[in-house]
């Protein structure tokens, strides 16, 4: 059986991971971010950086749905 981040996370095909990430909320993007982050020894694999670019992308959307514009806002301008 496959598994990411020292063997934390295991899954029985690609799919299967797929499918966990497709159908992640909010609470389970942050506690992969968790184990990604506390199991970093160097270098992330492919899919290891896979599975942080759908948790950050589930945050960004979810954060965009009560801030967007403060966000927007934020983007490109410099402190002064």
């Amino acid at each position: 059986m496959p598994a990411i981040f020292n063997d934390l996370l295991e899954f029985r095909d690609e799919n299967d991971l797929d499918s966990v990430l497709d159908k992640m909320d909010k609470t389970l993007a942050i506690k992969l971010l968790e184990i990604a982050l506390d199991s970093c020894s160097a270098n992330f694999t492919i899919v290891e950086s896979h599975v942080i670019f759908k948790c950050l992308k589930k945050l960004k959307e979810n954060g965009s749905n009560s801030r967007n514009g403060e966000l927007q806002q934020s983007e490109g301008h410099s402190p002064q």
